[in-house]
């Protein structure tokens, strides 16, 4: 178990952010049980009350959390492996944690996901002084306590199993996967030049759809909403392989060094983390959309709000994909412009 000060403050936000959430849930069950929006009745009145003053809590308890999610990656990436024997970036300090780490980052992102469509979802109620989505935001909220909790639970478990006395392996382990042929594909597996294509397909398919819900009005039905739905989730995935597989290359100087750990070091001038956020907008922003053209349908009265709010997500993914764009390709292209070939 660490008692580095920074570990301390991540497991405390994470302590801080969880009974802001619980204690909000706690009005959410109640909304759920009694919720009555067309009564007058004197219960349904402090219902209401009581509800807008608990629900102010979690873009709070949401803000809290991201915060202590960066501060635990910017731990993982710049600090703990210095305590971890072996260890060069957080590629070892994931073997030190011996799983728990890895599981801790995807609920933590799985976290992420829920309370920002919460949020949305929130904002887009109170546009409307009928807050007619009140008791849906209550049943997401409700749904997204057990997770929220998890991810704190597993935050500590990371923490508690951290070994700093065992050597290991770190990046080295990349390299070990390297055949006697210099390819890392296993019979199987998706030869990585098929993600880079992937990439590059689904990329001015997904601007487009973006750019077209940003500069035009679209009715909740439209073909782009689906497809921000539908292919981001697909992007992200394939331009994450292009980034580790290849693009990262690069910037690393060396081929087959397949560790997305390394781009957050300072020597890389911590690129990992802008890379990283345009991926997490696109993620966010493409099916949040879509998620909002869909409650919009439901609730017609929220209709200006939610033409509004899809505006923002085409508007928030074409950027990301530009800046992704320019920062993961650019240096392959200075690269070219340089030595005249590819790397590879």
């Amino acid at each position: 178990m660490i008692s580095h000060p920074l570990s301390l403050a991540v497991a405390a936000m994470d302590a801080v952010g969880l009974l802001m959430i619980l204690s909000a849930a706690a009005t959410a069950v109640q909304v759920v049980l009694f919720w009555s929006p067309a009564s007058t009745a004197a219960g349904q009145i402090r219902l209401e009350v009581k509800t807008e003053s608990a629900f102010m809590l979690v873009p709070w308890a949401a803000g809290i959390y991201v915060m202590a999610s960066l501060m635990l990656i910017g731990l993982v990436t710049n600090v703990l492996p210095h305590m971890v024997p072996g260890a060069m970036c957080g590629t070892g300090v994931m073997q030190a944690t011996g799983g728990s780490g890895i599981r801790a980052m995807g609920f933590r992102l799985l976290v992420v996901v829920l309370l920002f469509f919460w949020v949305v979802l929130e904002r887009l109620n109170h546009d409307r002084p009928d807050v007619p989505i009140t008791a849906l935001n209550a049943r997401l909220l409700l749904i997204s306590v057990p997770i929220i909790a998890i991810a704190a639970l597993d935050t500590f478990r990371m923490f508690r199993d951290l070994d700093v006395q065992t050597p290991v392996d770190c990046c080295a382990a990349v390299y070990d996967l390297v055949d006697a042929s210099g390819g890392l594909r296993a019979a199987g597996a998706i030869p990585d030049v098929w993600w880079l294509r992937g990439y590059c397909l689904l990329s001015p398919l997904l601007l487009a759809a973006g750019w077209r819900v940003w500069r035009r009005k679209n009715s909740p039905g439209s073909t782009c909403f689906f497809l921000m739905a539908g292919l981001a989730p697909a992007w992200v995935l394939a331009a994450y392989k292009s980034l580790i597989k290849i693009l990262a290359a690069y910037y690393y100087g060396v081929l087959h060094h397949h560790c997305p750990w390394c781009l957050f070091l300072p020597e890389h001038r911590f690129i990992g983390f802008p890379l990283f956020a345009a991926l997490l907008v696109v993620l966010l922003e493409g099916p949040g959309a879509y998620i909002v053209a869909r409650v919009a349908r439901r609730f017609p009265v929220l209709g200006p709000a939610a033409d509004q709010r899809c505006r923002t997500a085409g508007r928030r993914l074409t950027m990301a994909l530009m800046v992704f764009g320019a920062l993961s390709g650019v240096p392959a292209i200075l690269w070219r412009l340089r030595y005249g070939v590819w790397m590879g």
